[in-house]
């Protein structure tokens, strides 16, 4: 699809902002370098507060980023922060945040006084998205990240994520074994492993952990528009869920 440019002046930038920051489905926050939170939307500000509940248990909101992830995770964002600062060039990447696929872009943002902040910018991908390492998207580069907060992910082979992803889809347990050259009964049993990793008691509540994860969707007719959907094939995993599930069983996929 052929993207449009649009020139931006002040008056424009007035009415950007606040659509950026309320009306799209989007977590979007201004930091410095350091990861230290300028700005939150609402959103933003639900999503950080919870997230470091889930690490420390603390109420509190936090102020910077890092306060939301490992020390490992937090290291790795920092070092991407300084990055796009010093060389003003944006980079967007996957990532598994307590089992949910979530593309979060990181772009310079020139400020007062001649520092350059962070406009950072998440929201949950759509099943059918895919960012390739190495690729450019336009003003960004494509990069990939070592540390996540999967959540169950973690638990998950990358068999059973074809599994669930199938199940999700809305396959019968015969379907999902004719297309993975599996028995039905190998099946069942990597539904019933799945079922106790995700605490799951039945195949409608894995179906629903699968679109709520990003790896598959109920359609919808403004998808059967999309280019990218319509030729998605649903086992083309994501890089970054199925690097998880690789790290958890190297040789999960080839049993």
């Amino acid at each position: 699809m052929k993207q449009l440019s649009y020139p931006v002046d002040s008056r424009a930038a007035a009415v950007l902002w606040p659509s950026l920051t309320q009306d799209l489905d989007a977590n979007v926050m201004v930091l410095d370098r350091e990861g230290k939170i300028l700005f939150a939307n609402e959103q933003a500000s639900r999503w950080v507060a919870w997230c470091a509940h889930v690490l420390t248990g603390d109420s509190e909101t936090p102020a910077s980023l890092p306060e939301t992830c490992s020390p490992e995770q937090s290291e790795e964002r920092l070092r991407l922060q300084e990055r796009v600062c010093d060389t003003g060039r944006g980079v967007t990447f996957e990532t598994i945040a307590w089992g949910m696929r979530w593309r979060i872009t990181f772009r310079p943002l020139p400020s007062v006084g001649g520092q350059t902040h962070l406009l950072h910018t998440a929201r949950r991908m759509q099943p059918w998205e895919r960012l390739r390492p190495g690729d450019h998207l336009g003003d960004l580069d494509v990069i990939s990240v070592k540390h996540h907060s999967p959540g169950a992910f973690a638990q998950i082979s990358a068999r059973e994520l074809d599994v669930l992803i199938l199940i999700g889809e809305g396959l019968s347990y015969a379907e999902i074994a004719a297309h993975l050259h599996r028995s039905i009964r190998t099946i069942e049993r990597h539904r019933d492993q799945l079922g106790r990793k995700l605490g799951a008691t039945n195949r409608v509540q894995l179906a629903r952990y699968a679109i709520r994860a990003g790896l598959c969707a109920l359609p919808a007719p403004p998808e059967a528009f999309a280019g990218p959907a319509q030729d998605f094939n649903p086992l083309d995993v994501s890089p970054a869920a199925l690097a998880i599930a690789r790290r958890r069983q190297p040789k999960a996929r080839t049993g």
